[in-house]
């Protein structure tokens, strides 16, 4: 009986701030970068990490060597996001 109330314990989540939670959203505005999220919320440049977008990137492609790339985000988009620690910070993960 110890050992169901132990393990009871080790899975019941001690606050909710404590873990990522993924969202999704649109992007709304590109300057300053916008995500509505479904939920309604609009999030500013402020809160979101935008990862691997707006970076430029080598990438070798067979025939032409390699090229320099960069993705960008558009108006339209739907996009991932990780809410980090605390709810304060939005990391965008990948399109959706």
């Amino acid at each position: 009986m110890v050992y169901i109330e132990e393990l009871a314990k080790r899975l019941k989540p001690e606050s909710p701030s404590k873990f990522a939670d993924t969202l999704y959203g649109q992007v709304i505005s590109i300057s300053p970068l916008t995500v509505k999220v479904d939920t309604g919320m609009e999030l500013t440049s402020d809160f979101l990490e935008v990862g691997r977008f707006g970076k430029a990137r080598k990438v070798n492609i067979s025939g032409l060597g390699d090229v320099m790339m960069t993705e960008r985000l558009e108006v339209g988009d739907r996009v991932a996001l990780m809410r980090g620690h605390g709810g304060q910070r939005f990391y965008i993960t990948d399109r959706s």
